[in-house]
């Protein structure tokens, strides 16, 4: 056993990351850390290499072997020259190298009798490097700087290969790419342990692949690589089980990579995991949990009359119905820096991707909105205060904070009460916005720009406002989109949300009931077979896992009826 973790606790401060994690490699094996972001697993890969922050008080607990020595309380140099190479998540090249200087600062001789990895071998390997030999590290792409990252591993000539996340944030056939380099390696025989959200290119990637979620999951690969083949249970984990999309998976991509790439981000409100699913199942690719529409499916009335355990509560269910990034109306946060961390952590654990905190001073969870109370605005200097509390809570998570402020005033007339009140100006909701990146939130949003000739305003954001910039809702005005998704993105915004869940879905419920109701029978609903895949209810979400289970258990219960009956004719013999 080259690699061993056994009982592995991680902590950031008081916050505990990972939990009793157990993780076998074997020499020339190739090993998956397969979960949703914020899981732990590029923490478990930093407590390997001794990478902790130590100034986030960072403590590691539980035994880390390699070739039976103990890793838990050496210094990341010492691991390093044990031969194990860590290919980060995110890249970290040098930009001002070149390509060649990158991976000579990296040459680490090979033991005697080793076949060594050296500039010609591991051009061979990356033919694309070869040609960009003199290219800075700058002006590589993103798939070609990923390929230098593992490129300048394999020049450490390590017996044991750390890959951190190498898909994220690239495009299809460059992620097609990396797995026929991984392919390869294999071939090779170099050992590898590779941390992934890509479920397809994990386990194509993995002989083994450790699902790490709440339970110790593990499904072991008996077919060689086929996604679609055998698999059996490993001793000591709970299940063998390979989890799909939309099976209390993680989201595909995170915001972060989605912006990254350029992808212009559309994530219409939702509220429950049904309106989630729906969204998914429309084309969409994200979603964003409206605090009012929750508070609507909830309570019948917005004014915050549920509480941030509920909330909590909401995000997670919501976070593992669907396989799109979940954005989350974080109100005020709480209003004051150290409520502001407590919730957004958590939120971030439960699953959010993005958390908007805003500068209302009501806040919409537990105390009334801001604007039906007229509580106004909090002071600048404690929004910035809160913004950065968000941040330092998501951190070691893939969860972006958005940096909202609602004093502008007014907007479109379809914001109803918002629309009708009086705020501080365009000129403050800047400087706060700028305030909110000021303090490190990747992304700002200043409400009530939605309205129809806004195109000045937004132009100023996008100019003046560093960072991404969410549009907050599309709207109309006489039949027609006050805005267009290239408008948008020619003013600099790369996010947009609405508001069309709960309206549909109460339309289509008053549609049905009124008919059935009028004709006393069912026959309306039940012939509108809007979506075949849906069947005569409305099924969004697949039950062959379960149904699975069931005859899994009730199979067992009747080997256990018929055992007990045998032993019974024995004893009466």
């Amino acid at each position: 056993m080259i690699l061993q973790l056994n009982g592995v606790n991680a902590f950031y401060g008081a916050s505990q990351i990972l939990f009793g994690v157990n993780v076998e490699v074997e020499e020339a094996d190739s090993v998956c850390v397969l979960g949703r972001n914020g899981v732990g697993k590029s923490t478990m890969m930093k407590s390997i290499v001794g990478n902790l922050n130590p100034k986030e008080k960072s403590l590691v607990t539980g035994s880390i072997r390699y070739c039976g020595d103990e890793l838990v309380g050496l210094p990341a140099y010492r691991i390093a020259r044990k031969g194990i190479a860590y290919v980060p998540q995110g890249r970290h090249i040098f930009p001002t190298l070149t390509t060649r200087e990158n991976l000579m600062m990296a040459e680490r001789k090979a033991q005697a009798g080793e076949n060594a990895w050296n500039l010609e071998r591991v051009y061979e390997l990356f033919p694309r490097l070869k040609e960009r030999e003199s290219f800075l590290g700058g002006r590589l792409s993103g798939g070609e700087q990923q390929m230098l990252t593992i490129a300048r591993g394999l020049m450490q000539n390590p017996r044991l290969l750390l890959l951190d996340e190498i898909t994220e944030g690239l495009a299809p056939i460059v992620v097609k790419e990396l797995g026929e380099i991984i392919a390869s390696l294999r071939r090779q025989n170099v050992t590898i342990l590779l941390a992934e959200q890509n479920v397809n290119f994990a386990l194509s990637a993995s002989r083994k692949c450790y699902i790490m979620e709440k339970r110790p999951y593990c499904l072991r690969r008996t077919d060689g690589g086929d996604p679609q083949g055998s698999a059996e249970p490993v001793p000591g984990a709970v299940d063998g089980v390979c989890l799909e999309k939309g099976e209390n998976m993680a989201a595909n991509k995170t915001i972060r990579q989605m912006l990254e790439a350029g992808e212009f981000i559309w994530a219409p409100c939702v509220y429950d995991c049904t309106s989630a699913r729906a969204v998914e199942l429309c084309g969409y690719n994200a979603i964003l949990l409206s605090s009012s529409e929750l508070e609507f499916s909830m309570n019948g009335i917005p004014g915050g009359l549920y509480n941030w355990e509920e909330y909590i509560w909401a995000t997670e269910r919501i976070a593992g119905s669907s396989g799109l990034p979940l954005i989350v109306d974080g109100e005020n946060g709480g209003g004051s820096p150290l409520q502001v961390y407590r919730n957004c952590k958590r939120l971030a654990e439960a699953g959010a991707m993005a958390i908007s905190v805003e500068d209302e001073a009501g806040g919409g969870i537990g105390c009334g909105y801001g604007y039906a109370h007229k509580a106004g605005f909090l002071e600048a200097d404690l929004f910035a205060a809160n913004i950065q509390a968000a941040v330092d809570a998501v951190k070691g998570t893939e969860c972006i904070i958005i940096a909202r402020t609602n004093c502008r005033g007014g907007g479109a007339a379809q914001t109803g009460a918002m629309a009708r009140r009086n705020g501080l100006g365009i000129e403050e909701a800047i400087r706060r916005a700028r305030l909110g990146a000021e303090a490190g939130a990747e992304i700002t949003m200043i409400q009530s720009i939605n309205y129809a000739g806004c195109e000045e305003e937004c132009i100023r954001i996008g100019r003046e406002i560093p960072g991404y910039h969410f549009y907050p809702d599309l709207h109309a005005s006489g039949g027609t989109s006050d805005v267009t998704f290239e408008q948008l993105k020619q003013w600099g915004f790369q996010l947009v949300s609405n508001h069309a869940c709960m309206k549909g879905a109460t339309k289509g419920m008053l549609e049905y009931l009124r008919e059935n109701f009028r004709n006393q029978n069912t026959v309306y609903s039940e012939n509108d077979e809007f979506d075949r895949r849906l069947g005569h209810e409305f099924h969004p979400f697949g039950f062959g896992e379960w149904i699975e289970r069931d005859q899994k258990y009730t199979a067992y219960r009747e080997q256990v009826r018929k055992a007990g009956e045998k032993r019974m004719e024995t004893d009466v013999h």
